[in-house]
């Protein structure tokens, strides 16, 4: 295929997601995986794609931007990975089609972009969504991921030139305006199979599913635990289950944490109990207390923890998957 690729990661939010309002953090910057975070996830499965340019990541608003720059470590993929940016929306309240709009028209007709929903894990594989452009058609605009029965994958492929269909001004949305609209001008658009589980980041519980499946990474064991090496955790320390230990992270004498993940700076206290939680960064839960499926977001677990949804009775059954 000679058409230059470039992907859109569609990472904008209409209103606040628990995870901005309990820790001041984008989604795309939560931790994930063996190391990296949610981006580093979607920058290595679109990074198999052959022939991808650039890759951009589009949130709200500077602030933003900040934020998930301030929790990569791009260095380990500047050698090997496509371009990179991370930007804010040009323009409020475009939509998504209004959005990938404007942030592919510097990019030469002949480009094809791929359009990914991207508070969810990736699929095991996007490779299908370009197999049809190498088959030659030059009536195809667009392809849709689909997977299991037929549920769209949030993923998508597009010609450049299809993407100018959407208007330049206003709100336009891509599955309830801008696929409509590709349909109604007698642009060609297909559908792609596509493998895997859909895994969307919406609350403490799907977080904490997400984390447990990438930590899993397809290996039949017991125990999943990443530790940063700039972490301090005490030899007389339990971590159980599933467990993410960021940056500066202090995890006292005695103290338990099961299946959770404790953020930059974080600190539970010795003889402390943490379950199925996440720790913002710089909170304190505090020493012999025990905390369960919360959101723990201020200077003290005792006073400052949020509640996590109620509990669902298939969590740990998804879990044990």
């Amino acid at each position: 295929m000679t058409q230059p690729l470039s992907a859109v990661l569609l990472a904008g939010r209409i209103r606040s997601a628990p995870f901005d309002e309990g820790f001041g953090l984008h989604v795309l910057g939560l931790p994930l995986g063996p190391r990296g975070t949610l981006l580093d996830t979607w920058v290595a499965a679109l990074s198999k794609l052959n022939g991808l340019r650039e890759i951009k990541a589009v949130v709200n608003t500077a602030a933003d931007v900040e934020s998930v720059q301030a929790s990569q470590s791009l260095e380990e993929h500047s050698d090997v990975q496509p371009d990179l940016r991370i930007v804010a929306e040009p323009a409020p309240w475009r939509g998504a089609a209004g959005i990938l709009r404007d942030v592919t028209r510097h990019l030469p007709e002949t480009a094809i972009v791929i359009a990914c929903e991207a508070k969810r894990l990736p699929l095991t594989t996007l490779q299908s969504l370009m197999t049809p452009f190498r088959h030659g058609e030059a009536q195809l605009a667009g392809v849709v991921g689909i997977f299991a029965d037929s549920q769209p994958a949030g993923v998508y492929a597009f010609r450049r030139t299809a993407i100018d269909l959407a208007p330049p001004i206003g709100y336009y949305d891509m599955k309830e305006q801008f696929l409509p609209a590709l349909a109604r001008h007698d642009k060609k658009v297909v559908t792609a199979q596509l493998t895997g589980e859909l895994c969307r980041l919406s609350d403490l519980d799907s977080y904490l599913i997400a984390v447990r499946k990438s930590l899993a990474n397809g290996e039949a064991r017991q125990s999943w635990v990443r530790i940063s090496p700039r972490a301090s955790v005490s030899g007389s320390a339990v971590l159980d289950g599933f467990c993410v230990v960021e940056d500066g992270a202090v995890i006292e004498d005695g103290a338990v944490v099961h299946d959770s993940v404790i953020l930059r700076g974080a600190t539970v206290g010795g003889g402390a109990v943490v379950s199925e939680c996440v720790a913002a960064p710089l909170a304190v839960v505090e020493p012999r207390s025990r905390v369960v499926r919360q959101y723990i977001t201020g200077p003290s677990a005792r006073q400052t923890t949020r509640a996590a949804s109620p509990v669902k009775p298939a969590f740990h059954n998804q879990l044990a998957r």
